[in-house]
Formats: C-alpha cells, structure tokens, sequence
C-alpha cells in the first residue's frame, strides 16, 4: 500500500528522547498524518526525526489504538549541519500569515532558531501571541523539517524587546543585519563562516527605533545590503537565511 511513496518522502516526527529496545509510538496527529496522508501501515519502512539532529530508519509494526508503533532498525546519534549555527531575530509582523511563511522558509533554509521579538515601532507585543499561533509555528517548522529533509527543528522563542532577542554577547557569534546601507552580499565577512553562530537580524516594518540602531552599533553588527529594492521585512528575513545558507554550503 505505500509502495507508491519514495523513501524520502516517509518522513515522519518523533520527540526525543528515542526509547531503549527500539520500538517507539508516534504521536496520534503523526500517526494520523502517516495512516491518511501518506497511506502507510504495518510493514512500510519510514525515516523518523527528532528535531535534535537525531535520524533513524524503522518499519510500522502494528497500530496501537490511534497509534502507530514503529521498530526502530538503525539510528543515527547526531547529525551535523554546514557552516555556522544561525539564528533568525524577527520582528512580530502585522499579518501572522506572514510569520507563518517566515517559520516555514528559515526552517528550510537551515535555521536553527528563530526569535520573534517586538520592535520599539511595532504594533504587536510579544505577549500578544497566542498559545495557539505559537503551536501553528512550531507545526509549521516540524513539517518544513520533514519536507526539507533536515533533521532539526528551530526553536522558536519570543521577546520582549530587540535587546532580550539578541542576548548577551557570546563568543564566536557574528551578527548580519539586513541593511540598504549596508555591504553587498559579494562582501559577506570571512570570519561569518568561522562563526560559531550566525545571528541574522531584520528590522520591523515602522524602521528602528534610535535605540534599537545604537545597540546594533553597540553589537557590532554588520548591515548586508540585499538588492536595489525596498523588501518587506518577510522578504528580506527570507533572503537573508537564503545568503547564510548559500554561503555556508
């Protein structure tokens, strides 16, 4: 019955920690997802992820209720991933449709984090963000995960501020910002790469406030200039994890 799926596309999500023994249930929604959309059962071979960098191969043993049990037969402990461990901080957008496109694409891209923060200029606060849009991002990410192929999941936090999204300073981090005025994209640093952790800021719709340029000046932030247009900040937090991506293969 799920002869007709490729290997590749039985990609289904598993939390960690992975049980001892090798057998493990997924989840009832990811049960549901394997049974009706990808018409798998007992028998069909799949690749499981954990969204920690962990990835196994398995076959469905039986249905447990509205559960599927999978064996586990071969399991890899971590998985890496190229160049540097980057970041996203986003501001809150007017229209959540949009942060859920963001989600979705940084997750494709690599991303390993994605911090939503609310912008001096902004018209959202981050406690404005329901538990349910919170849930809906972090589906959103573990299907993009599947979908691309990764492995690991970005963990998506949100702040209060600009400065709570960036954190203290760490050693080994580099920090982009998207920038008209900025370098071109030809001019990427050299030490990006050696980074240990890329962290790529865009700014909100309304522009940074007085503050907010001070502590990116502050952090050393280096503006990248992303073409000869005017982008939405959805459009450039796309470009710019597209460019950390290319950058880093």
């Amino acid at each position: 019955m799920g002869g007709a799926h490729s290997l590749g596309h039985r990609v289904l999500f598993a939390p960690p920690p992975w049980p001892e023994g090798g057998r493990l249930r997924l989840s009832a929604e990811e049960s549901r997802h394997a049974g009706r959309a990808l018409r798998l059962g007992p028998g069909d071979p799949l690749t499981l992820v954990d969204g920690d960098g962990r990835r196994g191969r398995g076959v469905i043993e039986r249905w447990r209720g509205s559960r599927l049990e999978v064996r586990l037969d071969e399991a890899v402990e971590s998985e890496a991933e190229p160049g540097p461990a980057t970041a996203l901080a986003l501001p809150l957008l007017r229209a959540p449709a949009r942060t859920d496109w963001v989600v979705e694409k940084a997750t494709e891209l690599g991303v390993r984090a994605l911090r939503l923060f609310a912008p001096a200029r902004g018209v959202r606060r981050a406690g404005q963000a329901s538990a349910a849009r919170r849930r809906r991002w972090e589906e959103l990410a573990r299907a993009a995960m599947k979908q691309s192929g990764r492995c690991w999941c970005p963990r998506i936090s949100l702040h209060a501020s600009l400065g709570e999204a960036l954190g203290e300073p760490r050693a080994g981090e580099r920090i982009l910002a998207a920038d008209p005025r900025g370098v071109g994209p030809q001019e990427w640093p050299r030490d990006a790469r050696a980074a240990t952790l890329l962290l790529l800021v865009v700014g909100p719709e309304g522009g940074w406030s007085p503050a907010e340029e001070a502590l990116l000046r502050e952090r050393e932030a280096l503006g990248v200039r992303l073409g000869p247009h005017r982008l939405r900040s959805e459009t450039a937090a796309v470009a710019l994890c597209a460019l950390a991506a290319a950058r880093a293969d």
